[in-house]
This record gives structure tokens, sequence and C-alpha cells, in this order.
């Protein structure tokens, strides 16, 4: 990744900590773009990505995960559905596990192209 090129972010799903930290964090970074939202309800993919500036709405995280621009993927979901949907990641994707304390994952963060990003 050059200097002058931005790591596209899609994001998987539409909860708050996504809309009210996630989004204005990678928009307010010099380093990142939030390309693409998916839901399992395209309504609210849609809704979210008008209201976020986001220009690709996804109804399925599938989808969102089989666009080849997007570089990498942050994931607010519950923390059963990051587990449960691990078949659909394409295997180039590094995962990298968000641990507060002992408890499960509140979040994953998937890398194509073999990326290395300082968190």
């Amino acid at each position: 990744m050059s200097s002058t090129t931005k790591l596209r972010w899609g994001i998987l799903g539409c909860a708050n900590i996504a809309i009210g930290a996630v989004i204005p964090g990678i928009k307010q970074s010099e380093t990142g773009i939030v390309s693409a939202i998916a839901s399992r309800n395209l309504d609210k993919a849609q809704s979210t990505a008008q209201a976020s500036g986001i220009p690709t709405a996804y109804a399925s995280y599938e989808e969102l995960l089989a666009d080849s621009s997007i570089d990498a993927v942050y994931i607010p979901l519950p923390n059963h559905l990051p587990c449960m949907m691990s078949a659909a990641i394409p295997l180039v994707l590094r995962v990298i596990c968000l641990r507060k304390s002992r408890r499960p994952p509140p979040s994953m963060l998937f890398f194509r192209r073999n990326m290395m990003m300082s968190i």
C-alpha cells in the first residue's frame, strides 16, 4: 500500500458502535475510508450508508466479503455471529480478534492481501 492509498474498509452490520465510533474514526483517519456497509436488511444498510456517507450498501454480509475492492472488514456484530459466519470468509483473509478482558471477542478485523497495520 503506497503512502497515498487509503485502506478501504467494509463494515459488517449497522450496530451503534459502528455508527457512533468506528465509521467516524475511520473517516477522520488519514489512512482509511469506509467503502461499504452490509446488513441482513437492505433498507437498513442503505439508510445507514446514506446517513454516514458510505458509497455502497449490501443486503448480506457475504456480498460485502466477496467485494474484491475491500481491503479490511470491521465486524461489530454480537459475539456469536462472527463465529457462525466464519465459513463465508475467504481463505485469503487474515484475522485479528479484539478482546476485552477474558470475554469472547466483541469484534473482529479481517485483512486482505497480507497487509500489516498497527492498531
